[in-house]
């Protein structure tokens, strides 16, 4: 009976981060009308900062892993999002088009390559295995 409730709450877990993303592209696409390729790379910015902020050194092996509360971590993670976004969207605001579409790609697969390289702050490929 255990592993069912498991699996349940994995599953439920799964089902409300992808109703999360739909929201956030039928905010970006359907209402503001612009198509951004970024948000992926926006939405992993936030999970990863999430995850190495709430994650302790003990366990984890990376050289950054405070290990703060859950309520902290989400707030970290709000900041740096807001931080990242800032940072590609000086560039690309002034674009349009296609050429919108290429800088919020080049940006979402910069985030892509700095996951899987960084062993030490991301553990690369691997990834995470557990979340508290």
């Amino acid at each position: 009976m255990q592993s069912l409730i498991v699996f349940l709450v994995g599953v439920l877990t799964l089902a409300a981060i992808y109703a999360a993303l739909a929201m956030v592209l039928n905010l970006v696409a359907g209402w503001a009308g612009m198509w951004d390729l970024g948000v992926a790379g926006l939405v992993a910015v936030a999970a990863y900062t999430y995850i190495i902020v709430t994650q302790t050194k003990v366990d984890s092996g990376l050289w950054f892993a405070p290990g703060w509360p859950m309520a902290v971590g989400i707030v970290a993670a709000v900041a740096v999002t807001a931080v990242a976004a800032l940072i590609v969207a000086l560039p690309a605001i002034r674009l349009r088009g296609e050429y919108f579409l290429i800088t919020t790609l080049a940006f979402a697969e910069v985030i892509h390559q700095l996951t899987i390289s960084e062993d030490k702050l991301t553990r690369g490929a691997t990834g995470f295995s557990s979340i508290d």
